[in-house]
């Protein structure tokens, strides 16, 4: 009986193996290209728009050797132990300590992370006085009263108390004053190092409080929100919207400048000190296409209100943590940068915001990012490829990233699709080898059973 192809190819012969290869090959190759694509468009993306260019994000110096001061020294100098001691100042060791902050500069007290001074730091200095000895703090309230004094060398140095911003009253000894409109009632600071308690008059009383010594008081402001009624002064109080009330210079036309500083710290303050609950983030705007729109409209009705960002959130740009310098709001530093989101580029490319808190968020990659805040106003600026731009400043209270939980499970997912297209091929490969394998055999012995079956002719 003849051997008959099987059903499926009817009288044609199989398809050659080898083209079955090629068209596997597309399609993998294909499966690679398409998986490519959606893992290029998960969120983390960010729309092409031009930023002004001041938008740059440099890094916060802040490895600085700090010179060492000799503590044993000092305290070998010093005796507070007695309310006799306490009345003394020893000049030594002030002299010590003048020495010692006049080889310094802001940036060795933040790197010494020196402590606020203020009742609860006050009370832990008392109780451990040897151990506080010679430590760095900064003070922050407005001058009591004080004196000049001579020292030994016949230079001036200033002495005197000061309010803090919680109230309570703390001795200084000062090498010099920033500015000559230093006086009684003026808002100052003064980074130093704790020298001993010390009994001293203040406000017409004697009273015991620690002495620090610094190198120079600086000009301050009043504290915003903090301070007690008895010591409260002009700008203190709880924040409301209506202090915004009288910026005007919102539209393209006025909006060009630097952005109002006691404003801005208002409201810098009021996200920095919200208190947990007390504004239900679910129920405020979401800062889509239309809010926009009605924002750069007019800011207005939008001043000082709560918003946030779309629930897929926006791509963060560029963000620079910054010092903040002196501030009513007490905020050592923040943060400033731009987000963008792909529907906003109707109304604007992109929209600026300040942070009253640093942001260490990796930006190379346009993460994206939720974030609840307050609108500010409507600053212009100058874009070198499309002019004058108006974009809305947020101040935020919260910023998280949502972008991938892995930076590295892109490439991860990359490398595992493509080897299993690889291993895929390999098995197809060996599949179809030894289906050829198989063939070669099958049509081996169906030429042989033909021969058998149809001899040749016998020779004439």
């Amino acid at each position: 009986m003849a051997s008959t192809p099987p059903r499926m190819f009817r009288d044609k012969q199989p398809p050659p193996p080898g083209n079955e290869m090629k068209r596997i090959a597309v399609m993998s190759g294909a499966l690679v290209v398409l998986v490519a694509v959606f893992i290029m468009n998960l969120p983390g993306g960010a729309p092409d728009v031009e930023l002004p260019q001041s938008a740059v994000s440099e890094p916060l110096e802040t490895r600085i050797k700090v010179p060492e001061l000799d503590i044993a020294a000092l305290s070998a100098m010093v005796e507070d132990d007695t309310k006799q001691a306490r009345t003394t100042l020893e000049p030594e060791a002030r002299k010590l300590l003048f020495d010692h902050a006049a080889k310094l500069i802001d940036r060795h007290f933040e790197a010494m992370e020196a402590p606020a001074l203020d009742e609860e730091l006050l009370s832990e200095i008392l109780d451990n006085r040897d151990a506080w000895r010679g430590k760095p703090v900064r003070m922050r309230g407005y001058i009591l009263d004080f004196v000049q004094r001579t020292k030994d060398d016949g230079d001036a140095y200033f002495q005197g108390s000061i309010v803090l911003d919680d109230g309570v009253i703390c001795h200084f000894a000062a090498d010099d004053f920033e500015s000559e409109k230093i006086d009684k009632g003026v808002a100052v600071r003064l980074d130093g190092f704790f020298m001993k308690v010390l009994t001293e008059q203040a406000g017409g009383q004697w009273m015991d409080g620690p002495l620090i010594v610094g190198r120079q008081a600086v000009r301050s402001y009043p504290a915003l929100y903090t301070e007690p009624e008895n010591t409260r002064v002009e700008g203190g109080g709880t924040f409301t919207e209506s202090e915004l009330a009288h910026i005007v210079n919102d539209d393209i036309l006025t909006g060009v400048g630097s952005l109002p500083f006691e404003e801005k710290w208002k409201l810098m303050g009021r996200a920095a000190y919200l208190e947990d609950g007390e504004i239900d983030w679910a129920s405020v705007p979401v800062l889509d296409k239309e809010t926009l729109r009605q924002m750069v409209a007019d800011g207005d009705p939008w001043r000082g209100m709560p918003i946030r960002l779309p629930l897929d959130g926006a791509a963060l740009m560029v963000v620079t943590t910054k010092r903040a310098g002196e501030n009513p709001a007490r905020i050592e530093r923040y943060s400033e940068g731009w987000l963008a989101e792909y529907s906003w580029t109707d109304s604007v490319p992109a929209i600026e915001f300040l942070a009253p808190f640093p942001i260490d968020i990796d930006t190379a990659e346009d993460p994206t990012v939720l974030a609840n805040g307050f609108f500010f106003k409507n600053l212009a600026y100058q874009s070198s490829g499309t002019g004058v731009r108006l974009t809305p400043i947020l101040v935020l209270t919260s910023i998280e990233e949502l972008g991938r939980a892995n930076k590295g499970a892109v490439p991860m997912l990359m490398a595992i699709v493509a080897g299993g297209v690889i291993l895929f091929g390999l098995v197809l490969f060996f599949l179809v080898q030894r289906d050829r394998k198989k063939t070669a055999e099958f049509e081996a012995r169906r030429k042989a059973r033909k021969r058998q079956k149809d001899p040749a002719p016998a020779a004439g």
